[in-house]
């Protein structure tokens, strides 16, 4: 058992190291680009036609989480529901906790379960409305602007260390 001495040496883990994350920036531009994506289908799709605009929301959505709990935390998570990937987001950040009242405006209870649907595959006719694709830009754009604020520094960094 390790125990504190003046003349033991920290404990590794204690100490903040430089991290150096490459795949960060290239995660963090890849979440961007998918919602980017997200929008250029909102703007050029056809007044009546919403087909696969909600499969592009919920794996930005996913993306968006992930790279949030990486950002924060240095681990990148897996496989995950999308509940989960929130609940590690909060940890990794409690004031993202305040932007649950757009989850709940977008689908009330079933967020997490509408988007991990987005992410599977599924044969049917898209019925979303006016009203709730624009809470989901409001959503998405919200997010958006949390995670490149959360990653304007991420360049930087990698660029500093090298």
């Amino acid at each position: 058992m390790f125990q504190s001495h003046p003349n033991h040496p920290s404990i590794h883990w204690e100490k903040n190291n430089t991290p150096e994350f490459p795949d960060l920036e290239y995660l963090n531009s890849s979440a961007i680009n998918l919602s980017a994506q997200y929008f250029v289908l909102r703007t050029h799709s056809e007044k009546n036609n919403t087909e696969g605009v909600h499969d592009l929301f919920s794996k930005s959505i996913l993306r968006i989480f992930r790279t949030l709990v990486y950002v924060n935390l240095n681990y990148l998570p897996n496989y995950l529901p999308s509940f989960t990937l929130w609940k590690l987001c909060i940890y990794a950040d409690p004031g993202l906790e305040k932007l649950e009242y757009l989850f709940e405006k977008l689908s009330g209870d079933d967020f997490f379960k509408e988007v991990n649907k987005g992410n599977h595959f599924h044969h049917d006719l898209s019925r979303l409305t006016e009203k709730k694709l624009l809470v989901m830009d409001e959503t998405m754009n919200t997010l958006l602007d949390k995670l490149k604020t959360m990653g304007a520094g991420i360049k930087e960094m990698n660029d500093e260390v090298t």
